[in-house]
């Protein structure tokens, strides 16, 4: 799903990069028709895009959480306004006659500047709904497997090892827990979480997705670990 998603991302790119290798030109005098066909392009390439991550996003099993239930009728409501926008664009650029070269730019500026202010925010939020629901299965199952591992060295052959991947684990957690504060809606019945920070190389705190980028990648260590015991 992410090749794909990759795959689409750069063809959008690329047809956006058509339309603004005409958006900012100074000559004009170039063919209507194909400038058109341009924008027509990237459309068709924007709408697959979002339609595609608007797949991913319906595949995420919810849990009976009401804040993700909220979320995720938020982040739905989004999704399809953006994609309803985009086939409206496309419509209206399919049954427009434009009368210059000038008129085809103003119109591409709309898609440009709608995907830099709307799309692109919607994509970003959508994006970390969708890896805070997959990263807490991914802990819940890593905590599963340590427990088992835990149970089965009675002697303690291996606590080093799998005290630090208890560490890793835990710490997931809370990172995944800082990226929740982020992502769902407060409930007045639920204690606020407390503030989880890591270090980055910025003064800015850690954004949603370098939460659970971070979380993520605490979890691949640890299974490396749990192999490595096997061996």
């Amino acid at each position: 799903m992410k090749f794909i998603k990759l795959t689409i991302l750069n063809l959008v790119i690329i047809g956006l990069f058509g339309v603004i290798s005409f958006v900012y030109a100074e000559n004009l005098e170039e063919d209507i028709a194909e400038r058109t066909a341009k924008v027509e392009t990237a459309l068709y390439f924007s709408i697959e895009e979002a339609n595609t991550l608007q797949k991913e996003f319906k595949a995420v099993p919810l849990s009976e959480d009401k804040r993700e239930l909220q979320k995720y009728a938020q982040l739905e409501a989004l999704l399809n306004s953006d994609i309803e926008w985009y086939f409206n664009k496309l419509g209206s650029l399919q049954t427009t006659e434009f009368k210059d070269a000038e008129e085809v730019r103003a119109f591409a500026l709309q898609i440009i500047e709608y995907r830099e202010k709307i799309y692109i925010e919607t994509d970003i939020e959508v994006s970390n709904f969708v890896s805070f629901i997959y990263s807490g299965d991914v802990i819940t199952k890593a905590s599963e497997t340590l427990s088992k591992l835990i149970e089965e060295d009675a002697t303690g052959v291996y606590k080093t090892e799998l005290d630090k991947t208890a560490a890793l684990i835990k710490e997931a957690g809370e990172l995944r827990a800082g990226a929740e504060a982020n992502i769902l809606p407060p409930l007045e019945s639920i204690e606020p979480i407390e503030e989880v920070t890591i270090e980055v190389e910025s003064d800015q705190p850690p954004t949603t997705k370098e939460l659970l980028d971070k979380a993520l990648a605490n979890i691949k260590t640890a299974y490396e670990i749990i192999l490595e015991l096997a061996i």
